[in-house]
């Protein structure tokens, strides 16, 4: 029994990274596309790009540092290391899931 929900566990991650990587891939070479046809990237452009990063590498690894600390809290509730475990399965796949389709409107 352990040896299918394994395969299935390995499955699945087999499935979104391919799922992932095929997203990527179109992403990058629609915008390859787009600044081959405008070869003129504005200063204004730039300021942006930068600021955007800035504050999208600080809020990914403020994310990132609080995992331990959520663990912590779900464990002195009382919670089993199973049910912690996917609660996380649960947020990664629902960020996986709906942040794909969100974030190509």
């Amino acid at each position: 029994k352990k040896t299918k929900k394994k395969m299935l566990f390995v499955g699945t991650f087999f499935v979104c990274v391919i799922f992932t990587t095929i997203l990527t891939l179109r992403a990058h070479f629609s915008s390859v596309q787009e600044i081959s046809k405008s070869q003129e990237k504005s200063s204004e452009y730039e300021s942006f790009k930068w600021t955007y990063l800035r504050v999208y590498l600080i809020a990914m690894g403020s994310d990132w540092l609080q995992g331990p600390f959520v663990y912590a809290l779900y464990d002195s509730y009382g919670f089993s290391q199973t049910d912690i475990a996917r609660l996380f399965v649960a947020g990664f796949g629902s960020s996986f899931i709906f942040g794909t389709f969100v974030g190509s409107l």
